[in-house]
């Protein structure tokens, strides 16, 4: 057995437990949470660590075959700009193992345990099979030509059987709602249930529905993407609730949303979770998301690619959340960054939290304030399972 504490333990599921026992079994499973009523008792072979005991980070969107994009594009561009950049740079062909490797390997030293990893290729399809992180990965798709419709399918279907083979955890998905023709989202929603959208990250998604000579359409004109229809006067609200009132989504970014929209998207389906990656909404619009908004919802964070973000770390986002909006605590940003996202995983028998027979890895945090209770401003978090 293996006996960890600190001067706080937080369980995640339940509340801060002061100078608490996290006891192990050989497979690093939780056997036993000791509340000792606020008193440190000094047990055998007990580890104490000075600051405070959180679960492994859960992130909820990711896109590591991007991981050779770091660096290549410029900050601030709007998300048409980056978009423009993103579809040039990737005709180049700029994704390389290495670079994968590295990504991987950052996520798990800054204590991931799981991600949702957005995939277009199969290029990150090894180290995953290797990897220490479990990871869930959406096959993402893109149509704009209704003609196009039933082979662009059976391609992200043979990628998703590639996943299969290799025993890793894959299903379809949407890039977003301005990527596809409505006979598309109808297509692949009548083959899935679970979905991970990107969704107002910029405010241009509202006009992509309304003007012809929008922002979002002008980046597939100016890179000779053939796009039709001609818009439809429809809007992003009236096909979510359409397409995936009955679905299990991760609505991702959020940027633009707002509050009422929050409440009627939950009206419309209770299975609506929320993604927020704020490092990379700073990379790309200059802007972030209201998170008061977010609060007491199905919120998760992530970090998005290294083409928009300089860094995987799911705590720099809290950290961000946290210093942007100072009213919300530790504690419920906390649960955004594990148990939230475990729970859209459908992994929150393993991970998320600190409660009997779960695995979900020990992360400390030392640097921790201790009479506003948060993680102090340059603090740093270290994986000790």
């Amino acid at each position: 057995m293996r006996y960890l504490s600190a001067h706080y333990i937080y369980p995640v599921s339940s509340p801060p437990i002061k100078f608490g026992i996290i006891v192990l079994d050989e497979q690093q499973r939780i056997v036993e949470i000791i509340d000792n009523g606020g008193i440190l008792k000094e047990i055998p072979n007990l580890e104490f660590y000075s600051g405070i005991l959180i679960p492994g980070f859960i992130n909820a969107h990711a896109h590591i075959e991007l991981s050779g994009l770091k660096n290549l594009i410029s900050p601030k561009r709007n998300l048409d700009g980056f978009l423009n950049n993103i579809i040039t740079l990737k005709r180049n062909g700029t994704s390389n193992i290495n670079s994968i490797e590295k990504a991987d390997a950052a996520l798990y030293s800054e204590g991931v345990v799981a991600c949702i990893d957005i995939s277009n290729t199969a290029d990150s399809l090894e180290v995953k099979k290797h990897s220490k992180i479990h990871y869930h990965t959406f096959v993402e798709l893109m149509c704009l030509n209704p003609s196009a419709d039933q082979d662009r399918l059976q391609q992200g279907l043979l990628l998703q059987e590639l996943y299969l083979q290799a025993s890793l955890s894959v299903s379809l998905t949407l890039h977003s709602l301005y990527a596809v023709t409505e006979s598309f989202l109808n297509l692949v929603c009548e083959s899935n249930s679970f979905f991970s959208i990107h969704f107002l990250e910029s405010d241009s998604e509202r006009e992509f529905f309304q003007k012809v000579d929008s922002r979002l359409r002008r980046v597939y004109t100016n890179n000779n993407i053939s796009l039709l229809p001609e818009p439809s006067n429809g809007n992003h609200m009236a096909l979510i609730n359409t397409h995936f009132s009955r679905k299990k989504v991760l609505l991702v970014h959020n940027t633009f949303l707002k509050e009422n929209e929050i409440q009627e998207l939950i009206s419309m389906n209770e299975e609506a979770y929320f993604c927020l990656c704020p490092l990379s909404n700073l990379f790309i619009e200059g802007k972030l998301p209201d998170a008061n908004f977010f609060r007491g919802k199905n919120t998760c964070l992530g970090t998005d690619s290294l083409a928009s973000n300089h860094q995987l770390s799911v705590f720099a986002e809290l950290q961000c959340v946290l210093q942007h909006f100072p009213c919300i605590s530790f504690d419920e940003v906390l649960r955004w960054a594990t148990l939230n996202g475990a729970r859209f995983m459908n992994l929150d028998n393993r991970f998320g939290s600190f409660q009997l027979g779960k695995t979900p890895g020990i992360l400390l945090i030392e640097d921790f304030d201790f009479q506003y209770m948060k993680p102090k401003q340059d603090a740093v978090v270290k994986r000790l399972i």
